[in-house]
């Protein structure tokens, strides 16, 4: 962290898991915490407890299995309200938006469509590669619609405008076999 920050502000960290300072990672355990605890899924991918052994948690694939190469932490003045995770699937294509999560109180602010998204594709453009996937499971197939209609410039909430971020993402019809796992994809050409 760099110190206070501005009340309404927010600042989007990006950093390799590896190197996470003692600060941000008590912020990502408790923001963990508290997201694992709504009912809504993916709740479990947010576990603390026992991560250690359970492949599917945001801590695990960041500190035990080492899957995700970067992560990125939302701010608002001194509290986490967003993250997500990217990893390179190949040369060209980075997977974003893995384990994205907002704090309940953010979720009509496009933490991640205004702030998160567009500093993971800044990041894989200067990685190099050409394309950022988004990829939805099945209990995220209603995410995927959701970012369609945006990007077809539906309504998708009265009175709210939509994050600029999808109005150019490619959405790939059907499932393509990604690790092992049936995803929709979603792809924003870099």
């Amino acid at each position: 962290m760099n110190g206070m920050r501005m009340e309404n502000y927010l600042e989007v960290e990006s950093v390799n898991p590896a190197d996470m300072n003692s600060i941000q990672m008590m912020d990502l355990f408790n923001f963990c915490a508290e997201a694992s605890q709504e009912d809504l899924p993916p709740a479990v991918n947010m576990q603390v407890d026992g991560y250690e052994e359970k492949p599917e948690t945001l801590l695990h694939k960041l500190w035990i299995s080492k899957e995700y190469e970067r992560l990125f932490l939302a701010y608002q003045a001194d509290k986490l309200v967003g993250v997500s995770a990217c990893y390179s699937l190949n040369s060209k294509v980075m997977i974003c938006g893995c384990r994205s999560w907002t704090v309940p109180s953010m979720r009509t602010k496009y933490v991640h469509g205004n702030h998160i998204f567009p500093a993971q594709f800044k990041y894989a453009k200067e990685k190099g590669f050409n394309a950022a996937w988004f990829t939805f499971n099945d209990y995220n197939a209603w995410l995927y619609k959701f970012l369609k209609r945006i990007s077809e410039g539906k309504a998708t909430a009265f009175g709210m405008k939509n994050s600029d971020t999808y109005k150019d993402l490619t959405f790939l019809e059907g499932e393509m076999l990604i690790k092992g796992v049936s995803q929709l994809v979603a792809i924003k050409k870099l």
